[in-house]
């Protein structure tokens, strides 16, 4: 019994030293003595879960199953960190009456597959064991961001304001939420106070500036998305790339840096782009990624290859695309953009009919506009474009689908059917309407002005005016347009156009602004000619002298045709056997031979032998071609920042 004492003893110090391998040890000694020792198991699990040995926990507690320790959490978390998510929620399922530790775990798990449920499991953590930390707060919005559960999210911070003050990886979440949800002003707001909390909580633990910008770089790469969803793609870039000459150390970072980058680029620099790419495509990267960054880098790499011609290449990507994701819509698209470049409209035409017709009543909405794109690349067929996008539920009423219904009416010949669709949308917009319901209005005023439909022109530009009397944009055009029908009531609207202040117009120097404008040219005018001038030309015509006709190259003059022609008439006279070279005074005409006792031989013949038969000439007849120089060569936000950590006192 003093034996079992000492080794407890023994196994208690190394625990707390966190010398997890000799902790191991010791346990084993003990039950080796004495296999009923559960606190001796119990503490081996810890000790080896402590060292990250996952698999050995799994084995130990398949080894052990003769003792009356329950060891359900340490196997569900093993099979957690071995990312066996099934197996390990199979496990938790199988227990009645959830402990805290269970059910954090469960919900960290369905965080991890991206179901839905993983809300759920977070609430009911926290209605049953009243527990309202930093940690938890901050993996529930993350579960609601990536849940697309956006509803809740506004209840929520408002109601852990306070909390969110102190946490900037709650705030940071927060702002994911906001993006979502395409509140892009709050959400650069709550970024912003993330980046001052982050900085002062850690030099108040005594961070390194290293670790601090490290921390940051997350939240900057955030702010550049926020950037390049607004259209400030320069800045977007230039933030992007000062990320990644940080080096920071959180690879899911460098991924997104890195795919946003390639998507601001587009056709530009493709190989550096296409090598930036294949780097993420590292188990140790990928596996920190969500499934809709996966699905964005695999997209874009195939993009890449399309575009670099590599046709083979992205039949081979698309293949493991499709075995990791069957049913992404980017499939369909690939395979389709592949028939195409092919020239194989109808097949991939077909892929895209087939995919929508498998989605039925779901959100597909690129598939349905590459469709209408494709029909209208190949056939031309206004009337099916116009039923393909009439089909998209999702985009019913806006002001895009709108605009290109009415152009594609117009351009089909039937005017009459784009006003028609242009004035259904225009009786659906009230006098509170909002901004883009203004800007459709708008377009439907510049599309009757230009079919000469003043009168309509007038009735709608009066609403947008009811609706904003102080618009620049459309009272002008109102002048315009009664101009056209209606002069009183044209200038009583152009009296309320702005005038230019006398003051402004007294700074105006006019001979300098007569030197800015351009010159105007003017063409000759073309008077018709009389019955006269016409005659006259007619006969000019009738006189035009006529071209000699060019005779056919007559035969040399000592042309001898009873004597076959020379075979070497085509080569120049110094490349002839015959030729006997240029004769100088006093000197005999050798004929182009060195006269000696080796004999002779006529210097082109040599120069022929010589070309013909060295192995120098022999080679480079037989060198090959140089192999042929490829040619040198939108995103997705980063994760919710889950902050997950081990349940109980586990810690990673």
């Amino acid at each position: 019994m003093s034996k079992l004492h000492d080794l407890y003893k023994k196994l208690d110090d190394q625990l707390r030293d966190a010398e997890w391998d000799a902790a191991v040890d010791a346990a084993d000694k003990i039950l080796a003595q004495s296999p009923e020792e559960k606190e001796a198991f119990k503490g081996k699990l810890y000790a080896l879960l402590q060292a990250d040995k996952f698999q050995q926990v799994v084995q130990a507690v398949a080894g052990g199953k003769d003792t009356k320790f329950d060891a359900v959490f340490e196997h569900a978390y093993a099979l957690y960190r071995l990312k066996n998510f099934a197996g390990a929620l199979q496990l938790i399922n199988t227990q009645q009456n959830l402990s805290q530790s269970m059910l954090h775990l469960r919900s960290q798990i369905y965080f991890r597959l991206e179901d839905p449920k993983c809300v759920e499991a977070y609430e009911e953590l926290m209605s049953k064991h009243k527990v309202e930390s930093a940690e938890l707060l901050t993996n529930l919005t993350a579960a609601l961001c990536r849940a697309k559960a956006l509803s809740k999210s506004d209840g929520l911070f408002s109601k852990y304001r306070k909390v969110m003050k102190e946490s900037h990886e709650f705030m940071y979440n927060a702002a994911c939420c906001y993006i979502e949800s395409g509140a892009l002003d709050a959400a650069l707001q709550c970024l912003e106070a993330a980046a001052n909390i982050c900085r002062e909580t850690m030099k108040r633990d005594g961070a390194s500036e290293q670790d601090i910008e490290d921390e940051l770089a997350v939240i900057q790469a955030q702010q550049a998305y926020i950037m390049q969803r607004r259209g400030k793609e320069k800045e977007a870039m230039d933030q992007y790339e000062d990320i990644l000459k940080r080096n920071v150390s959180d690879s899911t970072v460098v991924a997104v840096c890195s795919n946003n980058i390639v998507a601001i680029r587009k056709e530009h620099d493709r190989f550096n782009s296409l090598h930036k790419l294949t780097h993420l495509g590292t188990d140790q990267v990928q596996e920190k990624l969500s499934f809709a960054q996966k699905k964005a880098i695999y997209f874009n790499r195939c993009v890449l290859y399309l575009q670099m011609s590599k046709l083979q290449e992205c039949r081979d990507l698309l293949k493991t695309f499709s075995t990791d994701f069957p049913d992404s819509e980017y499939i369909p698209l690939l395979n389709a953009a592949l028939l195409v470049r092919e020239k194989h409209w109808e097949d991939g035409e077909r892929i895209l009919t087939d995919f929508i017709a498998k989605k039925r009543g779901q959100d597909c909405v690129r598939v349905q506009l590459s469709l209408a794109q494709i029909q209208l690349a190949h056939r031309g067929d206004y009337a099916t474009v116009i039923a393909t996008l009439k089909s998209i539920d999702a985009l019913k009423n806006t002001p895009a689908m709108i605009s290109a219904l009415a152009k594609l009416l117009e351009k089909s010949g039937d005017v009459e059917g784009a006003l028609k669709a242009l004035d259904e949308a225009a009786a659906k917009i009230s006098a509170g309407a909002d901004e883009s319901a203004i800007q459709m209005l708008k377009k439907t005023v510049d599309f009757k002005l230009k079919n000469r439909r003043h009168r309509e022109a007038a009735l709608a530009l009066e609403k947008i005016l009811k609706s904003n009397p102080g618009d620049l944009e459309a009272l002008p055009k109102l002048v315009i347009a009664y101009a056209a029908f209606d002069a009183d009531q044209a200038e009583k609207y152009a009296k309320r156009l702005p005038q230019q202040q006398a003051k402004a117009a007294a700074t105006i120097d006019v001979d300098k602004l007569e030197n800015i404008a351009p010159r105007q040219s003017y063409k000759k005018a073309v008077v018709a000619p009389t019955d006269d001038e016409k005659a006259a030309t007619d006969a000019a015509v009738v006189k035009k002298k006529k071209t000699k006709k060019k005779k056919k190259n007559p035969p040399a003059k000592k042309a001898d045709f009873s004597r076959p022609p020379d075979p070497e008439r085509w080569l120049p006279k110094r490349e002839r056997s015959y030729y006997k070279g240029p004769r100088r005074r006093g000197q005999k005409n050798t004929g182009g031979r060195s006269l000696g006792a080796q004999g002779s031989t006529s210097v082109s013949d040599a120069h022929s032998q010589a070309v013909r038969g060295t192995p120098l000439a022999k080679a480079k007849d037989e060198e090959p071609a140089p192999a042929p120089t490829p040619a040198a060569a939108p995103a997705k936000q980063p994760p919710p920042r889950a902050a997950p950590k081990k349940a109980g006192r586990k810690k990673r």
